[in-house]
């Protein structure tokens, strides 16, 4: 049997022409952002004691323990508080307050007396000078600390007028077995503007 003839192939059809691309959507505006709300700062502890229940020596201590860690309580509040009062309110006790016999209460007593002008002027320069004998590393540093306020940009020298009453007490220092004191003394002795030794 002969093989049949193939069919012919049946013409292709026409491509349909291609869809016209529509234009895309101009894009929406952005909408800016709400602004965000203030957050509201933390409510802190309030201390045991307040600048505004204070009437006595009694609450002023207690602060002073407060601050100086001594005791239980916010010691940045209560630093607040003694700030907040009447200089010749607190000078007195943190003038008690540096021969107390816990180092932590002699050395911040010894730098909250000259945190402020107020104070500073309200505190026996030889009150502070003592706290640099003392047997404590903490309160000599604490001293000089203190003798070092009143250094800086926008601040007079407070301390360098009087630095023939500092120096006897300081000179031991710049031979301290702590660094760190050794160190400070060294820099203190030279604003002062001290020489030898």
């Amino acid at each position: 049997m002969p093989a049949k003839p193939a069919k012919p192939a049946k013409p292709a059809k026409p491509a349909k022409p291609a869809k016209a691309i529509k234009p895309a959507k101009p894009a929406k505006a952005i909408k800016p952002a709400k602004p965000a709300k203030a957050i509201k700062p933390a409510k802190r502890a309030k201390p045991a004691v307040s600048a505004s229940s204070v009437g006595g020596d009694a609450p002023i201590d207690q602060l002073i323990r407060q601050a100086a860690g001594v005791t239980r309580g916010a010691a940045s509040d209560a630093r607040q508080a003694l700030r907040d009062l009447p200089a010749p309110q607190v000078a007195p006790r943190l003038l008690a307050a540096m021969t107390d016999e816990r180092e932590a209460m002699r050395s911040y007593a010894i730098e909250a007396s000259t945190a402020t002008p107020e104070l500073r002027a309200l505190t026996p320069l030889d009150a502070i000078v003592r706290g640099l004998g003392d047997a404590s590393a903490k309160v000599r540093m604490s001293t000089l600390v203190a003798l070092n306020r009143g250094w800086g940009p926008n601040h007079d020298a407070v301390y360098a007028a009087r630095s023939a009453e500092i120096a006897p007490a300081l000179e031991p220092l710049l031979g301290d077995e702590v660094p760190r004191v050794r160190s400070q003394a060294a820099v203190i002795w030279r604003r002062l503007g001290l020489s030898g030794a």
